[in-house]
């Protein structure tokens, strides 16, 4: 092979087992995101009422599940992940007639959007996070939702190192 060290392991069977943990961890989260859906409260988007952590407490446990991929940096993951787990919300919330709050998987799967370059789509949801908690901002939600960590963290390139997406692209 041209003087280069043979690989100790099989690629193929490597990626394999990697898309068959994250199929375990979607399953997963899927299954406690369905689960906690059941017990949910509905959610008035003019008023806020009770503790703003109280608002996706339904969510939570899917979250930790997802979570640790856009953590690790694992982006293209926790955006298919978050993506299918708005999806399913979304759906229980027509099937049930049950309005939910969707601020934590749109800020989280806008914030994994803005980490795979996908920026429309990242201020799209990041802005959508804000419209569902609209009634816990004080000034105009789409101002409050840039000026979160959960956008200025890219702005900055704070996740990148300090670089741009083209310049770290380029090194």
């Amino acid at each position: 092979m041209n003087g280069a060290k043979e690989l100790e392991y099989d690629p193929v069977e490597v990626v394999d087992r990697c898309l068959r943990i994250f199929h375990q961890a979607r399953k997963a989260g899927n299954y406690l995101l369905d689960e906690d859906l059941k017990n949910a409260k509905p959610y008035s988007h003019e008023k806020a009422v009770g503790k703003y952590a109280d608002k996706n407490s339904y969510f939570n446990r899917a979250n930790l599940v997802g979570y640790p991929f856009l953590n690790k940096g694992v982006t293209g993951l926790s955006k298919i992940y978050y993506w299918e787990l708005l999806n399913q919300i979304v759906s229980f919330e027509k099937s049930d007639n049950k309005p939910l709050n969707k601020g934590m998987v749109c800020g989280n799967l806008g914030v994994s959007d803005l980490a795979e370059g996908d920026i429309d789509g990242g201020i799209a949801h990041l802005l959508w996070a804000g419209y569902e908690d609209r009634a816990w901002v004080s000034v105009s939600y789409a101002y409050d939702v840039f000026q979160m960590k959960l956008y200025t963290q890219f702005a900055s390139g704070e996740q990148r190192g300090g670089l741009s997406q083209l310049k770290r692209a380029l090194t």
